[in-house]
């Protein structure tokens, strides 16, 4: 089901699915009748620094709601007050968000128009997860020049520091094709070939030095240890907009964005949602 559905395209496909789903089910397997309605959730398993472990567990959905209407109580009082409305295909979207992005070296690309509240899920997720959130500051001057700075930011906190970090990115912050493309080399391999020089990886590798030690083996070279906590703590969102002029092109020109991404589309709501 998560293969699948999460790639169609609008609510009336989705809805056709999940019909033809039930039936095939119900077909094969007369028992399983009248088990539908739960939802995943890996925020009811963290460990013991607070984070989710990537482990799931079934809920029933008033029970995830009530769990997501604390959380959102807490983000709005300690973070920024957020007007969001937790209807049945807003918590569907955000437990599907959530499953993904709890697995180690995770990205998702999240497809819809723009207002959808693609962004405030992104938020709530990050605060919910306790991860930080950080997105670039996009101004008219911002360059690849800047965008290389950001990421090399990014990548040292994750691979050195070991946060884990939710990196979130829009179309409108696109400003140049090198961005995706250095995107779709770090979705895709976890590294970013000629980002930093000789001069400035070897301080950053020297300082991770015991942990790679310490580590047993698990990777063949300290820069391989990097890139691999690299992977286990940066989840990187980006949010497109089908409708975009350069959306086509942009995902042909980088293929990671739908090979090595958990594609959701967060679309328009349907008619009931918005009553």
């Amino acid at each position: 089901r998560r293969i699948f559905r999460d790639r169609i395209n609008g609510v009336d496909g989705q809805a056709r699915f999940d019909s033809l789903l039930s039936q095939v089910v119900r077909g094969s397997f007369p028992t399983a009748a009248g088990e539908e309605g739960g939802l995943y959730t890996s925020l009811l398993t963290t460990g013991a620094d607070g984070h989710p472990t990537g482990e799931l567990t079934a809920v029933p959905q008033k029970d995830f709601r009530e769990l997501i209407k604390r959380g959102l109580i807490a983000y709005e009082r300690e973070v920024k007050e957020r007007p969001l409305i937790l209807f049945d295909e807003m918590l569907h979207h955000l437990a599907n968000m959530d499953r993904a992005a709890s697995a180690p070296g995770s990205s998702l690309l999240l497809v819809g128009r723009s207002g959808i509240g693609r962004r405030a899920l992104a938020s709530l997720l990050a605060y919910l997860h306790r991860v930080r959130l950080v997105t670039p500051a996009v101004t008219r001057d911002y360059s690849n020049r800047e965008f290389r700075r950001d990421l090399k930011a990014v990548l040292q906190s994750a691979g050195v520091e070991g946060e884990r970090i939710i990196f979130f990115m829009e179309d409108h912050q696109f400003l140049q094709p090198s961005f995706l493309e250095l995107l779709n080399s770090l979705i895709s391999a976890g590294e970013i070939p000629g980002l930093w020089t000789p001069e400035e990886l070897d301080p950053i590798l020297g300082s991770i030095k015991d942990e790679y030690a310490a580590s047993s083996g698990q990777a063949r070279t300290l820069f391989d240890f990097f890139v691999g906590r690299i992977r286990a703590k940066l989840c990187i969102v980006l949010s497109m907009d089908p409708t975009h002029p350069h959306f086509l092109l942009s995902c042909a020109a980088n293929p990671a964005l739908y090979a090595h991404t958990t594609l959701l589309w967060v679309d328009d709501w349907s008619a009931d949602a918005q009553r």
